[in-house]
C-alpha cells in the first residue's frame, strides 16, 4: 500500500475522478449535498482544498491503480473514514480483499481507534464478507419518500419560524452541533465536527436560497437563539431532499420538528414541489416522526461499516 500526499497526486487523478463522475455510480458523500450524485467537476478542487485527506493506492501500478481510497481523519488523528473506493480489476476480488485487510491492520497498528467505510452500494455485499469478521458493524440506512398533498398546506404557528440569514449562521450551527453530538450522524458529517466546514455548508445553502428563492434553511428560534433547524435542497424536477432536521436536545418532544417540517411543506409547494426524499438510519428515533408525516419507505441498504474501540454506537 502506497501513501500519496494530497500535494503529490498522480497525474491520472483528475482523469480518475472524471471517470467516476461520468459513470454516475458513485457519490462523494461528505459534503452538504451528501445524498445527491456528485456530478460536479468542482470535486477535484474540493479535494485539493480539504485539509485532512490521505490518498492510498496499491503499489502494483501507480499509473493505473487497482485500489484507490480517499481517507479523511479527525483533528485527534485517531479516526479514518474511507470516502471513495474505486476498484478497476473487477476480475480479481481476492486482491481487493487482501488490500482492504492490509489497510485495516495498518491503521490498527498505528493506534487508529475508529474506522468507517462509507462507500458506493454495488460492492457492499463483498465488503460485508471482508469487514464483518474484522468486528465491523453495518449501520443500515433507509430511503423514504413523501408525496405532498393539499393536506400538507394547513396553516401552522410560525411565530418562531424564520429563514436563516448569514448573520444567524453561528446560532444555527450551534443548534446543529448540539443535536448531532451524541448520534450516529456525527460519524457521517465532518461539518458538524468542524466549525469551518459547518459554517461554509450553511452559508452555501443560504446563498442558494437567495439565488433561487427555493427555501433551503429555516429555523425555530427561542429567546433569539436557534433551537431547531431544517435544511433542504432542490434535487430535480418537482422533487426536494430533506438533508437535516435537528432540534436541540433540551427542546425535543415539543412539536418543534413537526412545525419545521410542515412549514417547509407549505413553502416548497409554492415552488411546485411534489415529492420529498430523505435518507435516515433505521435506528433514528425521528423515524417515528417521518412515518407519522406519511413518508413511505422505498429501500433499505447498508450505509456504512463501522469499527471502533469505543462503545459509541
Amino acid at each position: 500500500m502506497t501513501f500519496i500526499s494530497i500535494k503529490k497526486l498522480p497525474k491520472n487523478f483528475n482523469l480518475f475522478l472524471r471517470n467516476i463522475i461520468r459513470n454516475e455510480s458513485y457519490y462523494f458523500g461528505k459534503y452538504i449535498n451528501e445524498f445527491l450524485p456528485f456530478l460536479n467537476p468542482t470535486a477535484y478542487k474540493y479535494l485539493m482544498e480539504f485539509p485532512s485527506i490521505e490518498c492510498f493506492q496499491d503499489s502494483y501500478s501507480k499509473e493505473n491503480p487497482s485500489l484507490f481510497m480517499i481517507v479523511s481523519s479527525n483533528d485527534q488523528d485517531t479516526r479514518r473514514e474511507v470516502l471513495l473506493l474505486e476498484y478497476l480489476k473487477k476480475d480479481n476480488l481476492n486482491e481487493l480483499e487482501v488490500l482492504i485487510k492490509e489497510l485495516v491492520l495498518h491503521w490498527k497498528d498505528h493506534q487508529i481507534q475508529e474506522i468507517i467505510f462509507d462507500i458506493p452500494i454495488p460492492i457492499h455485499l463483498f465488503l460485508d464478507r471482508i469487514l464483518c469478521p474484522l468486528s465491523f458493524r453495518c449501520i443500515p440506512r433507509l430511503i423514504m419518500v413523501k408525496e405532498l398533498s393539499k393536506d400538507d398546506i394547513a396553516e401552522v404557528s410560525e411565530k418562531n419560524i424564520s429563514f436563516v440569514s448569514a448573520e444567524e449562521i453561528p446560532s444555527a450551527f450551534r443548534c446543529l452541533l448540539s443535536a448531532y453530538q451524541h448520534t450516529h450522524w456525527k460519524y457521517l458529517h465532518p461539518e458538524v465536527r468542524n466549525e469551518y466546514d459547518g459554517f461554509k455548508s450553511l452559508g452555501n445553502l443560504i446563498s442558494a436560497h437567495k439565488a433561487t428563492e427555493f427555501p433551503t434553511a429555516i429555523q425555530y428560534k427561542l429567546n433569539n437563539e436557534c433551537i431547531g433547524i431544517l435544511l433542504g435542497n432542490y434535487t430535480g424536477i418537482q422533487s426536494s431532499c430533506l438533508i437535516h432536521l435537528a432540534v436541540h436536545p433540551s427542546y425535543r418532544r415539543q412539536g418543534i420538528a413537526t412545525q419545521l417540517l410542515r412549514t417547509w411543506y407549505r413553502l416548497i409547494q409554492q415552488q411546485n414541489i411534489k415529492n420529498i426524499f430523505l435518507w435516515t438510519h433505521v435506528v433514528n428515533p425521528a423515524l417515528r416522526l417521518y412515518l407519522k408525516e406519511h413518508f413511505c419507505p422505498l429501500h433499505l441498504y447498508p450505509a456504512f461499516y463501522y469499527n471502533s474501540q469505543k462503545d459509541s454506537l
